[in-house]
């Protein structure tokens, strides 16, 4: 999207140009045909010419506000409330790159509702880490002309002798024929430039120029695995994000004590997998925006020493399946 406007102004002022021109021209068309024939012609003609001649009038004087007075309100309106409501744009102690950060955010077509990252820790070696990682996210149009979806791709270095790799994207639009399924091979060559996403999602679904329709939904999923070359796991954000849910299972879980640090200063700390559970799972309900980063990190906890407590914390911790932000659980 472009830079927002509260209306159209460069159709809106063609049409008034030419509804003061075919005013003009009416009026003097009138105008004349009423003095060439005033005498001669049937009185409910001469009301007619002369009704036409003043509506014609009407629509001059009309055109007139409309292209000089009216632009004038509606900024003196802004100039008056801006301090309050349009302080992005009007605030005198605003600088402008900060005014063009905020005004691109909301100038955004799409954003997510929620989006959901589903981490799964095992074993590559007894000391590396991978990572199973599908991010599915559901997105919401706001572009009343229809919004252009296109994937980006990005992967953290793997460590040494290991190579991380795209797995899958799905893209669909509910209620329509929008499906796009694209395996390894086909992300690769998305990602070197030898095809493209237009070209892509024409063969798979036969819509050339596809546009989600204003205020509709669609679902995104991607996946990938991972080496990561340390024990930190980045979850970048790219769009307007409302809700932020981490699943995290795997095999290796156990293993692990895990904290995720979310972009907006609250963390979940020392998360530990309960006797009987399968995932740990937290929610973030605060807007992540786009290029921010939440952190997953992990550590092996050290050796256990008997607790006589031990019994009774493991079973407080089945009781929660949902660890808010803040909160951790050891």
């Amino acid at each position: 999207m472009g830079k927002m406007r509260f209306w159209r102004w460069e159709k809106y002022r063609i049409l008034l140009l030419t509804f003061l021109i075919s005013g003009v021209t009416l009026a003097w068309f009138f105008g004349h045909l009423l003095d060439d024939l005033q005498r001669q012609a049937p009185e409910y003609q001469s009301q007619l010419l002369a009704f036409g001649r003043d509506a014609s009038g009407a629509l001059v004087i009309a055109s007139v506000i409309a292209l000089a007075i009216d632009p004038a309100i509606k900024k003196h309106f802004i100039k008056e409330i801006g301090p309050e409501y349009f302080w992005v744009s009007k605030g005198k102690d605003i600088t402008k790159p900060f005014r063009e950060a905020i005004e691109g955010f909301a100038a955004h077509a799409e954003y997510f509702r929620s989006s959901i990252w589903r981490i799964d820790f095992s074993w590559a070696t007894d000391e590396q880490v991978r990572i199973d990682c599908e991010v599915e996210a559901t997105g919401y149009s706001t572009d009343k002309d229809g919004y252009r979806f296109e994937p980006h791709f990005w992967l953290i270095p793997s460590a040494p002798q290991y190579t991380s790799v795209h797995r899958y994207l799905r893209f669909r639009v509910p209620g329509d024929a929008l499906i796009v399924d694209l395996n390894e091979s086909e992300i690769m060559e998305l990602i070197e430039g030898s095809v493209t996403w237009d070209k892509i999602s024409t063969q798979k679904t036969g819509l050339k120029d596809y546009r989600i329709t204003y205020k509709k939904p669609f679902i995104y999923i991607k996946a990938a695995t991972i080496y990561p070359n340390g024990n930190l796991f980045p979850c970048r954000t790219r769009f307007i994000t409302e809700r932020t849910i981490f699943e995290l299972g795997g095999p290796a879980l156990g293993d692990l004590l895990v904290s995720i640090s979310h972009p907006n200063g609250s963390s979940a700390d020392n998360l530990r997998l309960a006797t009987q559970e399968s995932k740990i799972i937290v929610e973030e309900q605060a807007v992540a925006f786009p290029g921010q980063v939440a952190v997953i990190s992990w550590r092996r906890p050290a050796p256990a020493v008997e607790n006589p407590d031990a019994s009774e914390a493991s079973t407080s911790g089945l009781l929660r399946k949902i660890y808010p932000f803040g909160k951790g659980s050891g």
